[in-house]
C-alpha cells in the first residue's frame, strides 16, 4: 500500500458493484485489511440509502465511512458525523403534492431511523420493489 494515499471512495452503482449488486468479498476484506493497516480509510459514496449501502458491507460498518442520500447523511465508523434535513414545512408540502398527483407520482420518504411509504398512497407492489433500494422501509 502507497503510504501517501490516505482515502479511497467508491461510487456503489456501476463502479465498485457489479450491476446485481455484488462485488467480490474476500478479495474486498483482505484489500480493506491492508488499507486500515496502512491508515487509509475506505470511503463508500452513493445517492442511495445508508441502510442499503451499509447491508452490503456486513461486519465493516464499524471500519468504513459511508457518505450516502447525495451527502445529506455522513457515518464514520458507525458515528452519525453529519445530517442534511429539510425543513418540516417543505416535507409537508412534498407530502401534500404527492398526494395531490397521487396518480402519477408516488414517494419514499427516507429519515435517520429508515424509509417509509405512505399505506394507501402507493401500491404493494411498488412498496415491496421499493425495498430492494430502501432498507428500514415500513409504512
Amino acid at each position: 500500500m502507497t503510504p501517501d494515499i490516505r482515502l479511497v471512495a467508491v461510487d456503489i452503482d456501476g463502479t465498485f458493484m457489479r450491476t446485481d449488486y455484488t462485488y467480490d468479498v474476500p478479495r474486498f476484506e483482505r484489500l480493506l485489511a491492508r488499507m486500515l493497516e496502512a491508515g487509509c480509510d475506505f470511503v463508500v459514496a452513493s445517492g442511495n440509502q445508508y441502510y442499503q449501502l451499509r447491508d452490503h458491507f456486513p461486519g465493516h460498518e464499524d471500519e468504513l465511512c459511508f457518505v450516502a442520500e447525495n451527502g445529506a447523511y455522513v457515518m464514520d465508523r458507525g458515528e452519525l458525523v453529519y445530517l442534511r434535513t429539510m425543513p418540516d414545512e417543505t416535507v409537508s408540502t412534498v407530502i401534500d403534492v404527492c398526494r395531490a398527483r397521487a396518480d402519477e407520482v408516488w414517494n419514499v420518504l427516507c429519515g435517520v431511523e429508515g424509509a417509509y411509504c405512505e399505506r394507501g398512497a402507493v401500491s404493494d407492489d411498488f412498496f415491496n420493489e421499493m425495498r430492494r433500494y430502501c432498507h428500514r422501509l415500513s409504512w
